[in-house]
């Protein structure tokens, strides 16, 4: 589940997004208990994809 997250890796096809991105991704999460994450800006390889997202999560 969610809640197992301890690190994200986001991807964004343009780095312009990244506020509507943040607003939608922390409210998945519980306010303060957000998971370590790196946000870079790059191509996707399909053209449609606006971002990717990578999680590590605990067992």
């Amino acid at each position: 589940s969610l809640d197992k997250i301890v690190k994200a890796n986001v991807i964004l096809k343009n780095a312009s997004d990244f506020a509507r991105m943040n607003e939608i991704y922390r409210s998945y999460f519980p306010d303060g208990n957000y998971p370590a994450r790196t946000t870079i800006e790059a191509s996707m390889g399909n053209p449609l994809f606006l971002l990717e997202i990578e999680c590590t999560a605990e067992a």
